[in-house]
């Protein structure tokens, strides 16, 4: 499942010729810091694995038209590296203001924020069958902890959404 999202991610960036946002926050008001880390670059730019953690603690005060560049960028780094992606702040920052956000995504973005959640929503309900932490190799342990986790703490949030796809 999680080859075929960045695979669906790919194609959607070829699809989508989007240019790289002017910027990344509110214009009137930027946050410097953020505009300093990223404006003019992709993820992949940025070989820093703590400044794309931070970004994506920072993605709730992107710009809507940022946001949606940004968005499955994000999703890919996750994927690739869960260490690089604060996914609470992300999830947060992505369920915050929901109908805004969701209004300027297309109909082929969706389908891969549907399968994010769904893959999301599967990791949550494994932990449900486990019942617990208890019992897990420590190294299981440290991957539920860290990340199946904070997509616990959005689950009604993720299965809302899957309803409305």
């Amino acid at each position: 499942m999680l080859n075929t999202i960045i695979d669906k991610i790919k194609l959607l960036d070829k699809k989508r010729n989007l240019e790289l946002p002017v910027f990344i926050t509110n214009k009137d008001t930027p946050d410097l810091l953020v505009e300093a880390d990223i404006v003019g670059k992709n993820l992949d730019d940025i070989t820093d694995i703590k400044t794309i953690r931070l970004l994506s603690s920072d993605i709730a005060v992107f710009n809507d038209y940022a946001f949606r560049y940004y968005f499955f960028q994000f999703i890919e780094k996750y994927i690739q590296n869960r260490e690089s992606v604060f996914i609470d702040m992300f999830m947060y920052a992505f369920f915050e203001d929901r109908e805004n956000r969701f209004f300027h995504f297309k109909k082929e973005e969706f389908e891969i924020i549907k399968l994010f959640l769904e893959y999301a929503l599967f990791e949550i309900e494994q932990m449900h069958k486990r019942n617990s932490l208890d019992g897990l190799t420590e190294q299981d342990f440290e991957y539920a902890e860290g990340h199946i986790c904070d997509f616990m703490d959005f689950e009604e949030e993720i299965k809302i959404a899957l309803e409305k796809f």
